[in-house]
């Protein structure tokens, strides 16, 4: 073959090479969201303000199937015509059975809790291969993702092509009072200090499809264990905590947890405090739970930002 020809191919192989390199580069990243969820606190809010960010998709896993905010997602989703469509999918409580994680009596409620957790956005993964989606952040019911450089969620991850996997810092909601009706569209203060927050300050993770799978509620780890992993910059994306936002959240949530073990998980002191103080009450643990609001209430010294996701929702 005359040596032309064969630089004629090799540079055509060579354009089509940045040919597909430049498609790839300017296919946009879709991105889904995976949430396990048990009475959730104003789901519609979560659901609207997650498609506002930009969502492709939302994995909504249902753990109990008596749980009455099954109705209103349904009722909620179908009247806004996205039920089980394109960007919202409700996945009922069979997936516990065919994942074979149903509650283990062996273990505390938050550690089964986890497990199942993690067979939710593995699961998930699998639905994104499926429904052509790149990238899935898994996140809580109690929970949104913010950006204070307003950007979409696929803008975001475009700039991170060449990454697998990904960790996004968290604020956590300071209350100014107990009473919010809902929490997301009431409550603007922040605290962005972790040794500051009452729960957990290492964030959440988020994966690409194809190449991650979870590994734990805050983490998503590669498959093939060489880590690729892209911190994302707080003021493109942060994971907005809402933790146990009123007195009905905080009652719900420890008569959720039980009495767990010390020594299962590094639990922060007011976890431990919480689990101890409600352990006891019976019907109304209200009284109780206003001595744990008490101590996560805002205060002159607290170092806070101010965000209102009204904005977002209503822009």
């Amino acid at each position: 073959m005359n040596i032309v020809y064969i630089l004629i191919l090799i540079g055509i192989i060579i354009l089509c090479g940045i040919i597909i390199i430049i498609i790839h580069n300017l296919k946009g990243t879709k991105v889904g969201i995976a949430s396990m969820m048990k009475q959730p606190h104003q789901l519609p809010t979560w659901i609207d303000y997650h498609l506002k960010m930009g969502a492709d998709k939302l994995y909504i896993f249902v753990d109990d199937p008596a749980d009455p905010s099954i109705e209103l997602i349904k009722d909620h989703s179908n009247k806004n015509n996205y039920r089980d469509n394109i960007r919202v999918t409700i996945i009922d409580d069979q997936w516990k059975k065919d994942n074979k994680c149903e509650y283990d009596s062996n273990k505390d409620e938050p550690q089964n809790w986890n497990v199942r957790q993690d067979r939710c956005v593995d699961r998930a993964l699998n639905y994104a291969r499926d429904d052509k989606i790149d990238i899935i952040i898994h996140i809580d019911s109690d929970e949104l993702l913010y950006s204070r450089n307003k950007k979409k969620l696929n803008e975001i991850f475009n700039q991170h092509k060449s990454k697998d996997t990904f960790g996004i810092s968290n604020y956590e909601m300071v209350p100014d009072k107990d009473n919010y009706t809902n929490c997301f569209l009431e409550n603007k203060n922040f605290r962005m200090n972790g040794k500051n927050y009452i729960a957990y300050g290492n964030g959440k993770g988020a994966g690409r499809v194809g190449y991650a799978k979870s590994n734990g509620p805050h983490e998503i780890i590669t498959i093939s264990g060489k880590e690729n992993k892209q911190e994302i910059k707080p003021e493109d994306l942060v994971v907005l905590h809402y933790v146990s936002c009123n007195l009905d959240e905080t009652v719900k949530k420890y008569k959720m947890y039980g009495n767990f073990k010390n020594d299962q998980w590094e639990w922060a002191q007011q976890h431990l405090d919480a689990r101890d103080i409600m352990k006891s009450c019976n019907e109304d643990c209200t009284d109780r739970a206003k001595k744990i609001f008490e101590k996560r209430m805002k205060k002159d010294d607290d170092e806070i930002i101010q965000i209102d996701i009204n904005e977002i929702l209503n822009g």
